[in-house]
């Protein structure tokens, strides 16, 4: 007995179903061969291509990204001529100020230097006046001249000069100054004389050596 086959109804086909073409496996066309290394999708950008098309030893060789360091220091401009010309006058006249206040100060200092000298002078004048003073009151004052007839008057005169032995320059000098300091000494009658004495000198000065 013969079997019949019944006829298979035909299937519709699927729109979204396109033969299936069996990919090229030479070497010239890689790409479009799944599971190899350079096979891309069909559609992709160029760009995800390119990054998976990448090889892993590549990107161990790339290593990891670095962060973005600072960016550098933007240079600064320069001073201009007329800075630079205005801070060297600055400079100038900063030297010139000090070099006034040192002059200021070394000329007060010099006049402090003069005025302590002039005032230790002062005091040791004052000193040698004391001195004299104090040996003059402890001498007796010498005795008047009375121009007695019994008087020594060499003796007078060398007491006078003992007397007044602190005042050996005044005693020396051509002048009336010792004279004068010996007047007070004399009594009424060698006073007379002393009178007429003075008048004969005039404007000549009265000097110890011509007065003995």
């Amino acid at each position: 007995m013969s079997s019949k086959k019944t006829a298979r109804q035909p299937e519709d086909e699927s729109p979204n179903l396109r033969p299936y073409l069996s990919p090229r496996m030479d070497s010239t066309n890689e790409s479009q061969v799944p599971g190899t290394e350079s096979y891309a999708e069909p559609g992709a950008m160029p760009d995800q291509q390119y990054q998976e098309t990448r090889t892993p030893a590549a990107s161990a060789q790339a290593g990891p990204t670095m962060p973005a360091g600072p960016p550098p220091p933007v240079p600064q401009p320069g001073p201009t001529p007329s800075e630079a010309t205005g801070t060297a006058r600055m400079l100038a006249s900063l030297v010139n100020m000090l070099y006034m206040r040192q002059q200021a100060m070394t000329t007060s200092q010099q006049q402090m230097h003069n005025f302590m000298a002039q005032q230790a002078r002062f005091q040791q004048e004052m000193y040698e006046m004391q001195a004299r003073a104090n040996r003059q009151k402890q001498k007796a004052n010498p005795p008047k001249l009375y121009g007695h007839a019994d008087e020594d008057l060499e003796l007078w005169l060398f007491q006078i000069e003992e007397h007044f032995a602190a005042y050996t320059l005044e005693m020396g000098s051509n002048d009336s100054r010792f004279v004068d300091m010996v007047v007070p000494f004399l009594g009424v009658d060698v006073m007379a004389w002393y009178r007429e004495f003075n008048l004969a000198m005039g404007s000549n000065p009265r000097t110890w050596s011509l007065f003995k």
